[in-house]
């Protein structure tokens, strides 16, 4: 199960070297998944394991699609815990969600986290703010309000509201 090790090589030199990311340290989330997380998971849902040892083929995709849809993703009865909560949200939450989804601001404070000084692994360097800052504070979707951003295509000539 330490083919994530490899992946991770082929990747990014840093993380190579990275104390982190050592197989053992690996071989701990393996573990915990496989004895813990998906245990939990097959008590409310249905858990799927492929095995991508081996680079699957298009023949392969195809049969685990077919598999994917053969599945019935709803309770057996009443009693049931699989899949109960998928219907356990009320019409305020997926209104809440909703609203949340449409509100700019929130996305904004996403991306606005005070930096974990007291964790130097996961804060920015300089050449990671100045990339913050070219590709995500400079882009045109966040420097104009929705719907006035010539550059994306969007008429703004005799636009009023």
């Amino acid at each position: 199960m330490l083919l994530g090790r490899e992946s991770i090589k082929k990747k990014d030199p840093r993380e190579v070297e990275s104390k982190v990311l050592s197989d053992k340290y690996l071989q701990v989330i393996a573990d915990m998944y496989r004895d813990r997380f998906l245990p939990m998971m097959r008590k409310s849902g249905e858990v799927v394991e492929i095995d991508w040892a081996e680079k699957g083929t298009e023949m392969d995709m195809d049969v685990i699609a077919e598999e994917l849809q053969s599945y019935k993703l709803e309770p057996e009865d009443n009693e049931d815990i699989k899949f109960a909560d998928w219907s356990r949200m009320v019409e305020d939450d997926w209104t809440y969600l909703r609203t949340f989804m449409e509100d700019r601001q929130a996305h904004k404070a996403l991306f606005l986290k005070p930096v974990p000084w007291d964790c130097p692994e996961v804060y920015f360097a300089q050449s990671d703010a100045e990339a913050y800052n070219r590709i995500v504070l400079k882009h045109p979707v966040n420097q104009f309000e929705p719907g006035w951003t010539p550059s994306l295509g969007d008429k703004t000539l005799f636009k009023f509201g």
